[in-house]
């Protein structure tokens, strides 16, 4: 029974790796716009380049 259960879970590791590989996106420099910096955390004119944008669920933005 044990050695029947190593090879299923590793299926199924193999299985989620893969479909989480083919979500990745690539979006080029540039392509998402920048924000203005809120005038209560900085002195000045400041401009926010974000790195990444967050689509629900994900919990960054």
């Amino acid at each position: 029974m044990n050695r029947l259960i190593a090879p299923l879970v590793a299926l199924s590791f193999m299985a989620a790796e893969s479909q989480a590989a083919s979500e990745i996106r690539v979006t080029p420099n540039g392509s998402q716009p920048s924000v203005k910096g809120a005038a209560q955390n900085f002195t000045g004119t400041v401009r926010i380049d974000g790195l990444f944008k967050g689509e629900p669920p994900a919990r960054g933005q």
